[in-house]
């Protein structure tokens, strides 16, 4: 499963059944053998944690906004730029809590299936 605003750089391999967390980015050309945690940059081969692209505290405001749930016009209007002045602005704001389902794909043979939320 792949999360929302993720990076993915050019000729990554990710092996089959994998989790990459939410704001996560890959670097060009590494093998991703083993789940990445929401924010996390990895490269290599294997691929192993650099550094996180925000603090712990920003990390889990980010992930309990939900940001990635809001409208177009509504994330037009806020700081994404900035993801401390972002969790600032949402602050008392209600993100619709949506599901869409998850990706799955799978290496041999090869498919993609999408499976709806329930």
């Amino acid at each position: 499963m792949i999360g929302h605003d993720v990076w993915i750089g050019m000729d990554v391999l990710i092996l089959e059944g994998i989790t990459i967390g939410t704001g996560a980015v890959m670097g060009a050309q590494s093998l991703i053998a083993k789940d990445v945690p929401p924010y996390a940059i990895v490269v290599g081969s294997p691929a192993k944690v650099q550094r996180y692209r925000f603090d712990p505290q920003t990390i889990e405001g980010l992930l309990a906004s939900q940001w990635w749930n809001l409208t177009p016009h509504q994330l037009a209007d806020l700081p994404m730029e900035d993801p401390v002045k972002l969790l600032e602005a949402l602050k008392g704001f209600v993100v619709p809590d949506s599901q869409p389902g998850k990706v799955v794909v799978r290496n041999k043979p090869f498919s993609a299936e999408h499976h709806p939320a329930q």
